[in-house]
């Protein structure tokens, strides 16, 4: 004890106040502290290294020694000198220049180096590009520019600019999106999907007016467990995505889905959980969809060979090479366009048009190979195909298919343009309606657009005047 306050008594009280070695009674004396001082930042012995601390105007520090200090002048002079003090300033100059640059120059280069790597991954989203493709995109700047510093310290590959992608753009777009419509009125569309990695998503996306002109936008991609399949579960993943961006169905005025019973049912779907929320919403089926549904029960009354015979023609010829070179060679020796045989869709009867008219226009030449086949080759399965086209039922269905089907297609892509066409929806529904009713009905069933007498058994046509097509009337 006693040796204690000796020591105390031969230190000085200033290297004892340096040290935080100072007794309760000589800290509670009153001393004036001193500030710091933004003159010192120019004086040249403490500028590059000396900083001010934010919301503590008596300590400073040194960003060279990484040490905190008071602000009285003496300490800060007294540190400067020190042998630690010069060695860590010594030491950091032969690192490297660039850290005494002005902080503002490094922030301005850093920033745009981030807008060109944030440019980049917003052209591969627009231009919907692989995400492997940025890995050779990013060095195009740096080789086309090599003597551009920013070009030289862009560093994004496939990982990178996944994340920019979806933490950065993605929250911007929707943030501008809910802006948007946040006090606005706004139409729904709704699909329940499932992408490249098998994974069931809802896409939410809306339909808006801004600066008088339509937008449709994607608003949300909500991933779908197995737990959320029914109208219910999909109707609160839909709910929990509106919370989630502020968004209330208060403001939804029309609601379009395709006509899955889930999203259109008239009992327990998401139709009937969204009108429980606001019965003023309009319902809109989608057309497309619901001209398909139309065909695809026209087509359940045409016997199931025909799509099986056009199904088998498809794989007779899809996986094999020789039988493929076959065909180039018959095509080839007839003097006939060299074309490939086209694989139907099992969905779609919409889809069934093409492949239709391309069987149709290499009917000869596939009547001469499957014979061929059969009788040199003795192949059940060209011989199954060779005794259907042999069929005349079966030129004549497939006639009629290539005669009514782009009917149905013509008006299908006429609403799958991306400009807004409401306005000629019911004119063009009447003029389909029209177009339908003159093959088979009497022309007072539909001469003033009254359709409601196609149910009357008086109004078909006799047989001979039911109009198939041509083609289908000469096989």
């Amino acid at each position: 004890m006693f040796m204690c306050i000796i020591h105390l008594q031969l230190t000085p009280k200033y290297k004892r106040q340096y040290r935080g070695e100072l007794t309760m009674n000589e800290k509670s004396k009153n001393v004036r502290k001193q500030l710091f001082s933004d003159s010192w930042l120019e004086d040249d012995r403490f500028k590059g290294w000396l900083r001010a601390i934010p919301d503590q105007p008596s300590k400073a520090s040194c960003i060279a020694c990484n040490l905190i200090f008071g602000t009285k002048k003496s300490d800060i002079i007294r540190h400067s000198e020190s042998q630690r003090h010069i060695r860590s300033v010594s030491s950091l100059k032969n690192v490297t220049k660039l850290e005494f640059r002005p902080d503002s120059e490094i922030v301005k280069m850093r920033t745009q180096v981030q807008k060109t790597e944030l440019m980049l991954a917003h052209f591969v989203a627009c231009h919907n590009l692989s995400f492997r493709s940025i890995d050779h995109l990013s060095q195009l700047p740096s080789l086309i520019m090599n003597d551009s510093k920013i070009s030289k310290q862009i560093s994004l590959k496939r990982t990178k600019c996944i994340k920019l992608i979806k933490n950065v753009l993605a929250s911007v777009v929707e943030d501008n999106i809910v802006k948007e419509i946040e006090n606005k009125k706004f139409s729904v569309y709704l699909d329940e999907t499932t992408d490249i990695a098998n994974i069931k998503v809802l896409a939410i996306l809306v339909k808006y007016i801004s600066n008088n002109q339509i937008q449709t936008h994607l608003l949300d991609l909500v991933p779908v467990d197995a737990n959320h399949g029914t109208a219910k579960g999909l109707y609160m993943l839909f709910s929990k995505s509106l919370d989630k961006l502020k968004l209330s169905t208060d403001n939804i005025i029309g609601y379009c889905a395709d006509n899955a019973s889930v999203m259109m049912g008239s009992k327990e779907s998401f139709k009937v959980h969204l009108l429980n929320d606001n019965s003023n919403i309009i319902v809109n089926g989608c057309i497309c969809h619901s001209f398909h549904l139309i065909a695809s029960s026209a087509a359940s009354c045409i016997p199931s060979n025909i799509e099986i015979l056009l199904q088998n023609i498809s794989s007779y010829f899809s996986r094999s090479p020789k039988r493929q070179s076959v065909l180039k060679e018959l095509q080839r020796f007839l003097n006939e366009s060299q074309l490939k045989i086209l694989s139907p869709s099992q969905t779609r009867w919409l889809a069934l048009d093409k492949c239709v008219e391309r069987v149709l226009s290499q009917w000869r030449i596939l009547n001469d190979l499957f014979r061929l086949a059969y009788v040199e080759e003795k192949n059940p399965a060209a011989n199954v195909i060779y005794q259907e086209l042999q069929n005349p039922y079966t030129k004549a269905y497939l006639c009629f298919l290539h005669f009514i089907l782009p009917v149905f297609n013509t008006f299908n892509a006429l609403f799958q343009s991306e400009k807004p066409l409401v306005f000629i929806l019911y004119e063009e529904s009447v003029r389909f309606l029209r177009i339908m009713c003159s093959k088979f009905l009497k022309a007072e069933c539909y001469k003033n657009d009254e359709f409601d007498k196609f149910k009357n058994p008086s109004m078909i046509l006799p047989n001979n005047d039911i109009e198939i097509g041509h083609e289908a009337k000469s096989s």
